[in-house]
């Protein structure tokens, strides 16, 4: 029972060792929205094609952006001239906005706001320093920084028109692990109160290299790298999508036994060699000091550690390109080796003594 606590112990300082002191564990990516409309306009239709392209201008954040491209179906019961904004923070580029297929220049909302431009009201006002509340229903605000703000005004002709939005963001992802994990994050919110709900299509398309792991909005339909949704009813959690690597079969081999079950099993193997040497050497009837006890409670213990050590070295070669190579301080498990040293003498002492008392019970 106690050697069982012992081991306890032990295994719960390796955890606590791998995961200390792991700095920022985590990159935020963009943080952007649906267009903001009012009850004057109804969205028949929404498309929102996403591309995952290499771009190593990124800086840390594993050599991918993402290429939005949204669209939007409209109808207007009459030609106006329509104040629309979404929230675009941390954009790689400016993004390119057309209306029925023409260009149109995203306004300078601070420097509006400040001269006390009244077109900017309809959606906008001040909140502490460069926050501003965004009013999208009488009553309910979100509060931004106006730098993280897109406006621009929509000359919209009576019945259907077409206004598509492109821009370059950047994907959140993890600054430790063996590989990294990117992060999709786009707000859904804002159409809760449009004043009619279209279906909208997703469209995901990613580089051979990298797979989708899981998604807030359900299952997709594949065809070949090209991932698809689409939304007959807005859900309740804003799109999230999780993108990782294509593994060998190796690295998903050896990411599922995890560098603690390689150890493991080495250390396994090393204890049942250790505990045949003993029985032998009792059967040999060798009498002296025990060396084959001693060295074995001094190097089985150290090769556990070693066995543990390379097997990240051996799971990052085996990702090859995609291993981020950031363990945290994985090396601190040597402080818990002490404890391990005297669970093992304890667990080998005790193993030696049965068998002695079997060999003398034998005779």
């Amino acid at each position: 029972m106690y050697i069982r606590h012992l081991f306890l112990v032990f295994f719960l300082l390796i955890s606590i060792a791998v995961f200390a002191n792991m700095g920022q564990p985590y990159r935020e990516g963009s943080s952007h929205s649906l267009l903001f409309f009012g009850k004057e306009l109804e969205v028949s239709a929404e498309s929102i094609k996403i591309k995952v392209i290499s771009d190593d201008t990124i800086q840390e954040s594993a050599y991918y952006a993402t290429q939005y491209e949204i669209s939007y179906e409209v109808s207007s019961g009459q030609a106006r001239l329509l104040p629309l904004l979404f929230i675009a923070i941390g954009l790689e580029d400016k993004p390119l906005i057309k209306i029925n297929g023409k260009i149109v220049n995203a306004a300078d909302v601070k420097a509006a706001m400040k001269k006390g431009d009244p077109k900017f009201y309809p959606f906008l006002k001040p909140h502490d320093g460069d926050d501003v509340g965004v009013f999208y229903e009488k009553g309910k605000e979100e509060i931004v920084n106006v730098n993280s703000l897109v406006y621009f005004e929509a000359d919209l002709k009576k019945g259907k028109n077409t206004i598509t939005v492109a821009y370059k963001a950047v994907m959140g992802y993890n600054t430790y692990g063996f590989y990294r994990s990117l992060d999709i994050d786009y707000a859904l919110f804002p159409s809760k109160y449009w004043a009619s709900f279209g279906p909208i299509k997703i469209d995901l398309e990613l580089p051979e290299e990298l797979r989708l792991e899981s998604a807030s909005v359900g299952e997709a339909r594949k065809n070949k790298n090209i991932y698809s949704w689409t939304l007959n009813k807005l859900p309740e959690q804003d799109l999230k999508i999780v993108i990782i690597p294509v593994f060998s079969l190796l690295s998903k081999v050896l990411l599922a036994i995890s560098p603690l079950g390689l150890a493991t099993i080495g250390f396994s193997g090393l204890f049942y060699l250790h505990f045949l040497a003993l029985k032998k050497r009792k059967q040999a009837m060798k009498t002296g000091f025990n060396w084959v006890l001693t060295l074995g409670i001094v190097f089985v213990p150290v090769l556990f550690y070693v066995f543990f050590l390379l097997a990240y070295d051996l799971i990052d070669w085996s990702l090859a390109k995609h291993s981020l190579g950031r363990h945290g301080y994985v090396f601190l498990v040597v402080l818990s080796l002490p404890l391990f040293w005297v669970v093992y003498w304890v667990l080998m002492l005790w193993l030696n003594s049965r068998i002695l008392t079997s060999a003398e019970q034998g005779k």
